[in-house]
């Protein structure tokens, strides 16, 4: 291997990693009583939201849900409901059903619709009381400038909220991910 073609091959080893490292999601973050958006509050209105994934990922980036969507579930028959639609297209392996307990939980869940490639992301942040019901922050990245896959891709996130009678609405966030612009 000559001088050239070593160069060009650890030029392109480096743009690969830095590509890779810079498509990173934000730090979730919510808004504060003026609706800006910074750290997640610890007010004594915040509700404990419990990712149905651990880690800043969606829950997953292939579902069968190609429409942005947002949806509050309250009981098994809708939560059994949700849980077909989004694995429809996997055949016989859907993952099993995570148990709720509907008595004292619901279930979030945030589709960003289908894009053209990948590096888009959606995630459920935090969530608060309000005096109608609750208000759920949702976070959108995008890629940016980064390399991305060419594939097709629908993420969505789910997350267990504390139960709260009446409305529950979604303020959302759009970024482009750190290094990415």
């Amino acid at each position: 291997m000559n001088m050239t073609t070593s160069r060009a091959a650890w030029l392109t080893v480096a743009a690969v990693a830095s590509s890779i490292i810079g498509c990173r999601k934000p730090e979730p973050v919510s808004p504060d009583s003026e609706g800006t958006f910074g750290p997640s509050p610890s007010s004594s209105q915040s509700l404990v939201v419990t990712r149905l994934r651990s880690g800043p990922e969606s829950f997953t980036y292939s579902s069968s849900i190609t429409e942005s969507r947002r949806v509050v579930i309250r009981d098994d028959a809708a939560w059994r409901t949700a849980w077909a639609e989004m694995w429809a297209r996997t055949g016989p392996s859907v993952p099993p059903l995570p148990a709720i307990d509907f008595s004292r939980d619901m279930i979030i869940l945030a589709a960003l619709g289908q894009r053209n490639s990948g590096g888009y992301s959606i995630t459920i942040d935090s969530a608060s009381r309000a005096t109608s019901g609750a208000i759920v922050w949702v976070s959108k990245p995008t890629p940016g400038k980064c390399g991305t896959l060419a594939a097709l891709t629908q993420p969505v996130d789910l997350a267990r909220v504390p139960k709260v009678d009446g409305n529950v609405d979604f303020r959302e966030r759009e970024a482009v991910s750190p290094g990415c612009m």
